[in-house]
């Protein structure tokens, strides 16, 4: 880093602290999505962002990487979010489809 300027520094306590909150939010017992994986999965963009920051010489590589996890996060997202949908689609599918061929009930006066 050749310079560090007034941005450089305020994106970096920045980054600092919110891998401070995400250690605090996610690695305390208290917290509905606790345990070091959630830390850890959080916590990748803030150490590539620190590492662009701090290194001229690998800002681009730190750039692409950055860029490498937020696509691989959401294809994780999407496929996620597909499995937990598709099945529940499917079957509301076939009852409707059910519904529609069954005969119609028979009226009694």
């Amino acid at each position: 880093m050749k310079r560090l300027t007034m941005q450089k520094s305020a994106v970096m306590l920045c980054a600092l602290v919110s891998f401070a909150w995400i250690v605090l939010f996610y690695a305390t017992p208290w917290s509905p999505a606790h345990g070091p994986r959630a830390a850890i999965v959080l916590a990748i963009p803030v150490a590539l962002s620190l590492w662009g920051l701090s290194s001229e010489r690998f800002r681009r590589m730190a750039g692409a990487a950055l860029l490498v996890f937020t696509v691989v996060i959401c294809v994780v997202s999407f496929w996620i979010i597909g499995l937990s949908y598709l099945p529940s689609a499917i079957l509301l599918l076939i009852s409707k489809r059910a519904e529609a061929s069954a005969p119609a009930p028979i009226a009694t006066t």
